[in-house]
């Protein structure tokens, strides 16, 4: 009996999993008995009766897809005996959802009563905006309503990468659930796992790091510490010798880096970016370099030096 409001691309009602013999497809219009889709709503400002895309049709079928055959039946939806209000915001190749969400494209579902609303769709905004503003507004003005938001397709930045409307407060934000470590390792032999363990407060951090085109590749273990220079864009001194160096991107190359931090005689290095980016993979030719290179993200690279403070680090 749950009824599902969705916006999205649109949905090919001809697919088995929404498609119903018995009654035609409720384009603009109520269609209480459909089997899936209640509403269907366009007009000539967004949407269309078509998925051009297919995004729609994959998120809804997602959701509450189901068929009344027996081959595709293992193909449905999370929730099959759920019905749909749908939403076509699709137009000039886009996504594009009405300027007023509680009025526009909240409120006449939820009066047709889907309490829930599913969206797989969202700004590049990490800022709370009017957008974020509306959902928590209705959300307060209807208790009983709920909306699911998709965080974004940046997760790689780390931080401040959900975006606008995810960035409400009243909602449910979901990330991708092939984020967890161990999935993430199977995705990516170049990928690696880097803890950093605080040796006198025991407090921990562990980042993603990505490992160099050169070097070795094995376990990064030692006490971490900052190059001097920072860049390691020159002679460092003697305090990495025996040690995990920590240098910042930039100045010069890679392989200029990783020369010159095996030569102070640092077990392995580690280069954090010097800008909110995703973590850069360092490409390059160093034929004469051994140690165990791989880089960071700039927010992972600020945290390990938080954590280091006075302390000695274990990376």
């Amino acid at each position: 009996g749950e009824i599902v409001g969705i916006a999205d691309t649109g949905i090919d009602m001809s697919l088995c999993f929404f498609k119903d013999p018995s009654h035609l497809a409720p384009y603009n219009s109520q269609s209480p008995a459909h089997r899936k889709v209640i509403s269907y709503r366009y007009d000539k400002t967004w949407g269309s009766r078509r998925d051009e895309e297919g995004h729609g049709s994959h998120t809804t079928g997602s959701i509450c897809g189901s068929t009344t055959t027996a081959g595709p039946a293992e193909f449905g939806g999370m929730a099959p005996e759920a019905k749909l209000i749908f939403d076509d915001i699709y137009v000039n190749d886009e996504l594009s959802p009405p300027d007023d969400l509680y009025h526009d494209l909240f409120k006449q579902p939820y009066d047709e009563g889907a309490r829930i609303r599913s969206e797989s769709w969202g700004g590049d905004s990490i800022f709370y905006t009017s957008s974020a503003r509306e959902v928590d507004a209705f959300a307060r003005d209807h208790r009983d309503f709920l909306a699911v938001w998709a965080a974004g397709n940046e997760g790689t930045l780390g931080m401040y990468t959900i975006g606008s409307p995810a960035t409400a407060k009243n909602m449910l934000c979901v990330g991708a659930q092939q984020s967890t470590a161990e999935s993430l390792l199977k995705q990516a032999n170049e990928k690696l796992f880097v803890k950093f363990v605080a040796a006198s407060s025991g407090v921990e951090q562990e980042v993603l790091a990505s490992w160099a085109a050169f070097g070795g590749r094995g376990a990064i273990t030692g006490t971490l510490v900052l190059g001097s220079p920072r860049d390691a864009c020159g002679p460092l001194g003697e305090a990495v010798s025996g040690k995990v160096a920590l240098v910042e991107r930039g100045t010069c190359t890679f392989s200029e880096k990783a020369a010159a931090v095996q030569a102070a005689g640092a077990v392995a290095m580690l280069v954090y970016d010097n800008e909110f980016t995703p973590t850069v993979v360092m490409g390059g030719k160093a034929p004469g370099v051994t140690i165990p290179c791989a880089s960071i993200s700039s927010h992972d690279g600020e945290a390990a030096k938080v954590l280091m403070g006075a302390e000695s680090v274990t990376g």
